[in-house]
């Protein structure tokens, strides 16, 4: 899962992630492509990869790389929804959609139909919690770096969402 993560990091970077974030949130794209944010997505990306392969028997570690495939997915359409340019591709959108979703769904389908984790248990709790709180915290890092205030920054987003292109 974590070569998919370093894939989609890349298509990312390849294809211009800066520059689309930079046109929604009117900044430069220098100033999404800073190395502040980079650093914040790197720690992220190595908590939600690494940690879990120093305790294996901790399942819901592990399904938290899943939920950030799935997550992923959910972001790009977002992304999609939110480019005033018309465009349907988004950078990383290959990957959000092929490789990050079908082994999220396939490592779901193990963890459950081996009674790894309870379909309903509080294991999928801590892996929500233990992707969302350190997200935010990258994506504020991330954020503050470029300048911007970071609720201003949520608020936008959701309105820019919810309205769609314009």
């Amino acid at each position: 899962m974590m070569i998919a993560v370093t894939m989609h990091e890349w298509e990312e970077k390849l294809f211009g992630f800066a520059e689309l974030t930079s046109q929604n949130l009117n900044v430069s794209a220098d100033q999404v492509d800073n190395n502040i944010g980079h650093f914040a997505l790197f720690l992220l990306t190595l908590y939600v990869g690494v940690v879990p392969l120093f305790f294996p028997d901790v399942i819901w570690l592990s399904a938290t790389v899943m939920i950030l495939g799935i997550l992923e997915t959910a972001s790009h359409i977002a992304a999609v929804r939110m480019e005033k340019k018309g465009k349907l591709y988004t950078a990383g959108m290959v990957t959000a959609f092929t490789i990050l979703p079908a082994l999220s769904i396939y490592g779901f389908f193990y963890i459950i139909s081996r009674n790894l984790m309870q379909p309903a248990g509080w294991g999928w709790l801590f892996a929500v919690l233990n992707l969302v709180i350190p997200l935010l915290a990258a994506q504020n890092i991330a954020v503050r770096s470029m300048g911007i205030n970071y609720n201003e920054f949520i608020k936008n987003t959701f309105n820019n969402i919810v309205q769609g292109r314009k």
